[in-house]
Parts: C-alpha cells; sequence; structure tokens
C-alpha cells in the first residue's frame, strides 16, 4: 500500500469580487492509499470540529454542517461551525475521474475525511500531490 503524505494550513481569506463571502481553507493531508484497488484520502483538519457518537444509543452530536459534492471531475467540501461566521471551503478539479457514488466522507474529531474512488484503478495519484494541496480560491460565494 503506498502512502505519501504534506500537509497545507489553513488561514482566512476571501474572494476578490467585493462582497464576496469570506471563507478559511482547511488544513489538508494526502494520501494516496490504495491505488491498486483505486481509492484515494483526502484528510481536511478542521480546528474547532467535534464529533461524538454515543456507542449506546447511536446519537451523533458535532458542532458542524458538512456539505460534501462529490463529481465526476471535482469535489467541493463546506464546513459551517456553530457560532463561527467564518466557514472552510475546499474546492479542486480531479486529475482523472471519480466515481462519486462511491466516493465517501466522514466526520471525525477535527478533521472531515474524504476517500475518492478513482475511475482508473492502479493508478497512483502521488504525483499528483502538490495539487491537492495547492490553495486555490473556491468558486462558491455568497452561500
Amino acid at each position: 500500500m503506498a502512502a505519501s503524505g504534506g500537509a497545507a494550513t489553513g488561514s482566512i481569506s476571501h474572494s476578490p469580487e467585493k462582497g464576496a463571502e469570506k471563507y478559511r481553507f482547511p488544513s489538508v493531508l494526502f494520501r494516496d492509499d490504495d491505488p491498486v484497488r483505486g481509492f484515494t484520502t483526502l484528510i481536511l483538519t478542521v480546528t474547532g470540529l467535534t464529533y461524538r457518537k454515543s456507542c449506546v444509543t447511536r446519537k451523533v452530536e458535532t458542532n458542524a454542517v458538512v456539505e460534501v459534492k462529490f463529481e465526476t471531475d471535482s469535489v467541493s467540501v463546506r464546513i459551517k461551525l456553530e457560532n463561527e461566521d467564518v466557514p472552510f471551503i475546499y474546492e479542486k478539479s480531479l486529475p482523472d475521474d471519480i466515481y462519486p457514488l462511491k466516493s465517501k466522507y466522514k466526520k471525525k474529531n477535527g478533521a472531515v475525511v474524504l476517500t475518492l474512488a478513482k475511475s482508473k484503478q492502479n493508478e497512483s495519484w502521488a504525483s499528483h500531490r502538490q495539487h491537492f494541496l495547492h490553495r486555490s480560491n473556491p468558486t462558491t460565494t455568497g452561500q
């Protein structure tokens, strides 16, 4: 199982358009976990995100609304913490297609973990690590 990692840290920024929504970039960790079966994992670190699931009642407690949209050629994530005005936004075009219905995400304490199901198995995305870590302005504003 090949893995390559790297991280970029988050900061507050804003779109150049007047009146556009302010946003923060989450820190990102990239792992090409399983190129043979065709999966890549992105870990978006969000300071202050809490997630707890009761073993007894199965009730989930979290302080964030997480919206994830998987497209064939892109991924978009918006994380809004309670009592904070500035959301975390991560949007990326992908170096190759994925299967949106097989891709998934899960919330953890301090992070949102994205598992991308690549359409081409046996292909590593390790060479694209910097692409996933590079900050770019989100196209979504005013949400």
